[in-house]
């Protein structure tokens, strides 16, 4: 049947699945009437493509080692990024099924870390990983395994380069001990709107805090090691 198919096929290359499985099928079939059929024997493979987003690949995430938020230039805090987005959920918004609901529209509408449609992005996984928000589908869940997960599903043009915002994002989600001794966020504005300007005291405060935490625990900092690619083996026994 398969063999039928392939030769019925489009020009283009079939999935990497149809060819090997038509390949370990004609291994055992040869096998079946050769006097060495119980011996083990090898079969060349394609591997499958790893999935991957446009043209970054899906494991480039792990790839990244970023120590932005380590630079000690005062400037540096406040440039590479504009105006953020911020509209904290309810408490009944992270609770139970409600959550669920919530999330699949906010991971539909998509994850951003300036904030994005739904105004949940880079203020919103830092109270997360700090304690500020508690977000529990199940009763054990943790608000701070939540943000480190939610993390991995902001743009990968975003979190697969370095960048001040990203930077803390992963120093927390990496230290989860230090994640409970950051300064929490305050909205101490007169008027408050979801719109936060590149510039204004509430977040130029916010960074100065983050920046003294990560000065003082700098030794304490676990970095992650880069992992290996992995190389898919190009034969099966």
């Amino acid at each position: 049947l398969l063999e039928r198919y392939f030769a019925d096929a489009p020009p283009r290359r079939p999935p990497a699945e149809m060819e090997n499985r038509l390949s370990l099928l004609r291994a055992l079939a040869a096998g079946a009437s050769a006097s060495h059929a119980s011996r083990a024997f090898a079969v060349r493979v394609r591997p499958p493509a790893l999935p991957d987003h446009g043209s970054v690949p899906a494991t480039a995430f792990d790839l990244v080692v970023d120590r932005t938020c380590m630079l000690q230039e005062k400037a540096s805090w406040t440039s590479g990024f504009g105006t953020l987005s911020y509209t904290r959920p309810e408490a009944d918004a992270l609770e139970g099924t409600s959550a669920l609901g919530h999330l699949r529209g906010w991971l539909r509408h998509g994850l951003d870390l300036a904030g994005g449609r739904d105004g949940l992005g880079f203020l919103f996984l830092y109270e997360l990983m700090t304690g500020s928000l508690a977000m529990r589908v199940l009763p054990t869940d943790s608000g701070f395994a939540w943000g480190c997960a939610l993390l991995r599903l902001l743009p990968p043009e975003q979190t697969n380069k370095e960048g001040m915002l990203q930077s803390i994002l992963r120093v927390l989600a990496r230290n989860p001990q230090l994640a409970a001794q950051m300064p929490r966020f305050e909205d101490t504005r007169k008027f408050k709107i979801a719109t936060i300007f590149k510039g204004q005291d509430i977040v130029k405060d916010l960074l100065a805090q983050v920046r003294g935490v990560l000065g003082t625990k700098a030794q304490a900092i676990q970095w992650p090691a880069v992992p290996e690619l992995y190389r898919p083996p190009e034969s099966v026994r």
